[in-house]
């Protein structure tokens, strides 16, 4: 939610750049080892938090500017980019659970014994 609630509720507020390089290496180093299910969660709980936030504002605000950086950009645009990712890393997350919870065609045979014929 990095600048959409104060977006939503208040009036062209100026952010910091995002330093996506260190987000990028933190992410990297924490999702290693975080337990999947937790992580499906939190990015299904902060995408409700959005779309709560976003809909209490009334799309009225959804026209305020935003600027993160150098970068001005209205809300309507960050809301949009906001529920891309959302939706990306949840199906990403989704399709990883689904790959680490299915038995390899493999393993399966290898655990049964040769073929017999």
């Amino acid at each position: 939610m990095f600048g959409a609630e104060q977006a939503l509720t208040g009036d062209e507020p100026v952010l910091p750049a995002i330093a996506a390089d260190d987000m990028i290496s933190s992410a990297a180093t924490t999702y290693g080892t975080a337990d999947p299910d937790e992580v499906v969660a939190e990015l299904a709980r902060q995408a409700t938090l959005l779309a709560d936030a976003a809909a209490a504002a009334g799309s009225e605000a959804w026209s305020r500017g935003i600027t993160i950086g150098d970068e001005r950009i209205d809300v309507r645009a960050l809301l949009e980019h906001a529920l891309h990712d959302s939706r990306h890393h949840l199906v990403d997350v989704t399709r990883g659970l689904a790959l680490l919870r299915t038995p390899s065609a493999g393993a399966s045979r290898a655990k049964a014994g040769p073929a017999r014929g």
